[in-house]
């Protein structure tokens, strides 16, 4: 089944000709053959429109009309029954190519009259064609002789120039030679027209071919005039060329004012693929297809006059949006009297919801934003104050189906995609909400991530500033860390005493020794003799206690070997006895015994053999232990003479100690004071200060990337700058800090003025370094903390993060806080349509609210038919020019019928607004009227926003 979704790109052919066309005919004569082809063909291509085209008659056109699509036996003759019911949507209308009196060198100037399909053969026929006259023949005397434009005339003037001219004597029917010379007047085609406005008023269009480029064409030569005369009273142009398509919609003129002024109005150009062959059939040069947006109908061809950027002339389909970004249809679906089921088709441009009050548009646009969006960023929008919200209703379901073929249902929370969602009101609580900065600043945020590679951008900003925070932390930690171990060496140091005093005792110490050695009567020699003999005793006093040991060794060695011979037969008898007992046979019991002295004699040789090898005797022992006690004695005797003199040298022993136990406590100062002056270096603020610029740079990159989504529009800038949380920063910091002093003075002026402070990017970085070196060179407690607070705890809620990016917008130098609230309106709806490159969906609801008329048509509507191009939109709205001045490809209107009709209560239809007809005699009022006729009925201004749109182009 075929879904309207309004409005959309198809491929139009306007100038197909026919077997009917007399001067250049290529298809034969067989016309079930040649309609066979051309609609198949046009199946094919996906042709929806077919301009059936004949030289100065109707002739194909009403053949194909009457003999075969108004007679579907004869259709299903020749297509199958599924071809005939597509080829009844294919709009078809007649197209009469003219050769004029007018020439452009030596070649007539074609023209050609586009009529609807809602005229008659017949009128076109008796009330048009036949209307026009030619000349027949002229006479010096009594003039010019006009005949009729008629098949018959025509015969008859082919036949009178073929007997007075022989060169048309080649064979060619009367027809022929008539019609390849016969002209019209231009003039005459308007005046017939125009006489017959019952029948012709805006039924027609006249489209004036251009094989030249128009935009390089040399208007200087005789025919001036007459290329001009034609342009003006034409509707279209005819041509494949782009330039001049450019050309006829002013692009070559300083603006569209000054070409409406030449030209009297804008010329779109339609092409086609003028084919008198089957090869050529829908197949213009170039591949240049001609493709419009619109219903595939006359009126719908009309929308081109009115907005001429619905026409493109070219290969493929034109603004093609993502498949996974456009919604395609909405499907309603209760088992009660709510809607019971319906379709809804959306087009991939600007869809506009309208109806009367309560008819259902904010509940459709709701619960398709609840259908489709996260269901937390969904709970967000509907927490806002005065928010409206449609969750009372019965159990139902709707489904959005995607171009992609993704479907999110209203009952499934796992199918969710990106869409934007402005609620009604939401734009007003933006703008006025006292907490408005919060919630402003979060949705440019949101709207600058859905930017292509922002969130990305912004992701890795975010985690170098917090990768930042975290250095300033840990680094903080470090550098108070290390100020307390400094502390702590300054501490050691006091306790190891005053290395003054100490070196100066050093000094009254050695004069002492100086003075014992000198009254000892012990010289260095005998000191140093003294002193070798007694460690030559102890060596000696050692050597023997060792010798005497090895002594004792022997001995206790010799006596365990002697033993053992004693314990062998005890121990093998005993672990023979088991064995023993086991066994008692007689013969057996040998076998035993053998055994065991066999294994007591042959261990008692060994340990017998191994004393003999090995005899545990001590003379040289003895010996050694001798000669060692005679040099103790030999020592001794040398030491009698020096003992006498030991009394002194035991106080200078003393003294000797004192000394070097104060130079042990000098080299230990100078060890910690050495530690000190290597810790010192380990305490630099400097470093932390470093971070912290560092991490202001991060906001600083942030604020040039904004750079780039700086304009919304032409008069409308975002503004984006790095702000300090002046509350946060007072209340962790200045806060605690003892008012004795104003923090003004306290910081000399330093980012305070009394005790406020005030951020200035430029000079915050040096701010801050002053107050940090202030607080931490404060040793004098000049400074004092309130609630038991540390000097550490103060530095570190000086360096936390206040910095937030702040956005604000602007138009010329007034900033969106002082805007009146229509204008705040207007400035937040244009953000929301551009701040983002994203082509997700967005939805609104009544964005006009508090804007007047002709607010709206000044300042949204040419931004609206921009963005719509870009992404599509889904609009609730009952302003006219919203709905009617920008264009809006699809209609939905919404309508409540009373409980009392057999209907369900919410009924939703949907078209494009060149959808136009009356039909009283319709079951219900959603299909009694048109799209335009419902838009002219319930928007106010509907009428007057249709003729200024028509004026626009001087149309």
């Amino acid at each position: 089944m075929s879904i309207n979704r309004g409005s959309e790109w198809k491929k139009w052919d306007l100038h197909v000709h026919t077997p009917a066309s007399i001067l250049n005919n290529q298809f034969g004569d067989d016309w079930d053959i040649y309609v066979q082809t051309l609609f198949k063909k046009a199946l094919e291509k996906n042709i929806v429109a077919i301009g059936i085209t004949d030289y100065f008659s109707i002739e194909g056109y009403k053949k194909i009309k009457q003999i075969y699509l108004n007679d579907r036996e004869k259709m299903l003759t020749i297509f199958s029954e599924e071809e005939v019911e597509k080829i009844n949507n294919i709009f078809v209308f007649p197209n009469i190519e003219f050769r004029l009196k007018k020439f452009v060198g030596s070649s007539a100037i074609n023209f050609h009259i586009i009529f609807s399909d809602k005229v008659s053969i017949e009128d076109i026929e008796n009330n048009f064609l036949q209307l026009l006259t030619f000349i027949y023949s002229e006479d010096p005397s009594s003039g010019a002789e006009t005949r009729n434009l008629t098949k018959e005339n025509l015969i008859l003037f082919g036949r009178r120039l073929q007997l007075e001219h022989t060169n048309f004597q080649d064979g060619s029917s009367a027809l022929f030679t008539g019609t390849n010379n016969v002209k019209i007047d231009d003039l005459d085609i308007v005046s017939v027209l125009n006489s017959k406005k019952s029948i012709f008023n805006n039924k027609y269009f006249l489209a004036l071919p251009s094989d030249e480029d128009l935009s390089d064409l040399a208007w200087d030569g005789q025919d001036h005039n007459d290329r001009k005369l034609l342009i003006q009273k034409s509707h279209f142009l005819l041509s494949g060329n782009p330039k001049t398509a450019q050309w006829g919609l002013g692009k070559f003129n300083t603006d569209a004012a000054e070409y409406i002024n030449e030209f009297k109005s804008i010329k779109p150009t339609l092409w086609g693929s003028d084919s008198h062959d089957f090869d050529k059939l829908f197949e213009p040069d170039l591949h240049r297809y001609t493709w419009i947006k619109s219903d595939e109908t006359f009126e719908g061809l009309r929308q081109v006059l009115h907005e001429p950027n619905r026409v493109k002339i070219i290969d493929t389909k034109p603004n093609s949006k993502n498949s996974y970004q456009t919604i395609e249809q909405i499907k309603l679906m209760d088992e009660g009297e709510l809607f019971r089921e319906q379709i809804i088709g959306l087009n991939q441009d600007l869809n506009s919801i309208i109806g009367g009050k309560s008819s259902g548009k904010s509940l459709l646009l709701y619960h398709l934003a609840k259908s489709i969006l996260n269901h937390e960023k969904f709970e967000v929008i509907s927490s806002i104050e005065g928010f409206q919200k449609y969750d009372d209703l019965p159990s139902f379901e709707l489904e959005a189906t995607w171009s992609d073929g993704h479907v999110s249902k209203l009952s499934n929370d796992s199918d969710k995609r990106p869409i934007v969602y402005i609620p009604q009101m939401y734009l007003n609580y933006m703008a006025e909400k006292k907490s408005r900065n919060e919630d402003f600043k979060q949705t440019i945020d949101d709207i600058l991530k859905s930017n292509d590679g922002y969130s990305e951008y912004i992701d890795n900003k975010q985690n170098e500033i917090l990768g930042y925070e975290q250095r300033i932390d840990s680094s903080l930690k470090d550098y108070f860390l290390q100020v307390e171990k400094l502390n702590s060496f300054q501490r050691d140091l006091q306790q190891l005493g005053d290395k003054q005093a100490i070196e100066l005792n050093i000094n009254n110490i050695s004069e002492q020794l100086e003075s014992l050695k000198s009254t000892s009567g012990f010289t260095e020699k005998e000191i140093g003799i003294y002193t070798s003999l007694n460690e030559s005793n102890k060596v000696l006093s050692d050597k023997n206690s060792f010798l005497i040991s090895k002594k004792e060794l022997l001995t206790d060695l010799y006596n365990t070997s002697t033993q053992l011979q004693t314990k062998i037969p005890l121990f093998i008898e005993e672990e023979f006895s088991n064995v023993k007992y086991k066994y008692q046979n007689t013969e057996l019991q040998t076998i035993i015994k053998r055994t065991i002295e066999q294994v007591t004699k042959q261990l008692n040789d060994s340990v017998t053999t191994f004393m003999s090898a090995h005899p545990f005797t001590y003379t040289e022992i003895d010996t050694e232990i001798n000669t060692t006690n005679q040099q103790i004695i030999s020592n001794n005797d040398s030491l009698a003479p020096l003992n006498e003199k030991i009394k002194h040298l035991e106080a200078l022993k003393q003294k000797q100690k004192e000394l070097e136990a104060e130079q042990a406590k000098v080299t230990a100062i100078d060890l910690k004071l050495n530690e000190i002056e290597i810790q010192k270096t380990r305490i630099d603020i400097n470093n932390i200060i470093n971070l912290y610029e560092s991490l202001l740079s991060c906001y600083e990159d942030i604020v040039v990337k904004h750079e780039k989504f700086k304009a919304i529009s032409d008069s409308i800038d975002l503004l984006s700058e790095i702000s300090f949380n002046i509350d946060s920063f007072h209340r962790d910091f200045s806060d605690y800090i003892t008012k004795n002093r104003t923090l003004q003075t306290i910081f000399s002026s330093h980012g305070f003025e009394a005790n406020t402070f005030h951020f200035n990017k430029d000079e915050h970085i040096d701010n801050i370094k002053f107050i940090c070196n202030t607080i931490l060179e404060d040793t004098s407690s000049l400074i004092t903390y309130n609630q038991g607070k540390q000097k550490q705890e103060i530095i570190n809620a000086l360096f936390k993060n206040y910095f937030i990016i702040s956005y604000d917008l602007m138009q010329g130098s007034d900033r969106l806080g002082h805007m009146s609230p229509g204008k705040k309106g207007i400035i937040l709806f244009q953000l929301f349509l551009h701040m983002s490159s994203s082509r997700d969906p967005i939805l609104i609801d009544q964005p006009e609210d508090n804007l007047d008329n002709r607010t709206v048509y000044q300042e949204l509507n040419d931004f609206i038919k921009e963005k719509k191009l870009q992404r599509q939109i889904i609009i609730v709205s009952h302003n006219s020019n919203l709905v009617v001045s920008t264009y809006s490809e699809n209609i939905i209107v919404a309508h409540q019928n009373a409980s009392s009709d057999d209907r369900p209560k919410f009924e939703y239809i949907n078209g494009a607004l060149e959808n136009t007809f009356i039909d009283s005699e319709a079951e219900h009022i959603l299909q009694q009227q048109g799209i335009r006729e419902h838009v002219c009925e319930i928007l106010e201004g509907g009428v007057e926003a249709f003729k200024k749109r028509e004026q626009k182009y001087n149309i």
